[in-house]
């Protein structure tokens, strides 16, 4: 044992047109060493990066930054992250971005692939993101389940308040996804890409529009995609 103890992380989201009218707000309830978050630099080409900076500074804070968060955030960029903020003694992560970079200041690395797989047949159907999503998402997550079972198995049981009593982890995390796809048919989701207007003769052309990322549960390989993309037919 080591001992008792009390442990809170705490994550604020603001989203919007008028996100940074709050910092001013929350900066002066964190110290001084502030670590600020960002992505692959469009924060810089729009403005947003001295408008953060700006007030950073006016509020007299010492700050690091970690930039170039892509995404799927990798464990190898999660672990640069993590040396910075120590040897800065970090008061705040700030992150300023999209998911990814958000997750990232949580401490996660993420898996994003099924947006890639959603997004190339999006690509060759004109199908909406998120049918597309629906039609690939469980051929994608029952190929990556043995990589993330954890999170499957944690998944099936807080969010579908599956059973484990007697079940192993497989079975646990395969319930979970039998839930999942009971209640998308139930909402009348398009469960495969052919209804999206994806032949077989396309399976090739999406494979090679797919944006293979890094990070996740497990890294892709083109046959990998293909084979998800015919499973999802």
């Amino acid at each position: 044992m080591l001992g008792n103890f009390s442990y809170c992380n705490p994550a604020k989201l603001y989203f919007g047109d008028q996100s940074l009218d709050y910092l001013n707000t929350e900066l002066p309830k964190y110290g001084k060493n502030v670590v600020l978050i960002y992505g692959g630099g469009s924060i810089k080409k729009n403005g947003i990066y001295d408008d953060v900076i700006k007030i950073l500074e006016a509020q007299g804070k010492n700050v690091a930054e970690i930039a170039g968060v892509m995404p799927n955030p990798t464990l190898a960029k999660l672990y640069e992250g993590i040396e910075i903020a120590r040897k800065h003694q970090a008061d705040l992560l700030l992150a300023v971005g999209g998911g990814s970079v958000c997750d990232y200041a949580k401490g996660k690395s993420t898996d994003w692939m099924v947006h890639m797989l959603g997004q190339a047949v999006g690509a060759y159907t004109n199908a909406t993101h998120g049918m597309t999503l629906a039609a690939v998402s469980l051929p994608y997550y029952r190929h990556i389940l043995p990589y993330g079972l954890p999170k499957f198995k944690r998944f099936a049981i807080e969010v579908w308040k599956v059973n484990p009593e007697g079940k192993t982890d497989e079975e646990i995390a395969e319930e979970g996804l039998k839930a999942m796809e009971d209640w998308m048919k139930e909402l009348g989701l398009a469960m495969k890409i052919s209804e999206l207007g994806a032949t077989k003769d396309m399976i090739d052309g999406i494979a090679d529009a797919t944006l293979l990322l890094e990070g996740g549960y497990k890294v892709l390989k083109r046959e990998e995609v293909v084979a998800i993309l015919k499973e999802s037919l």
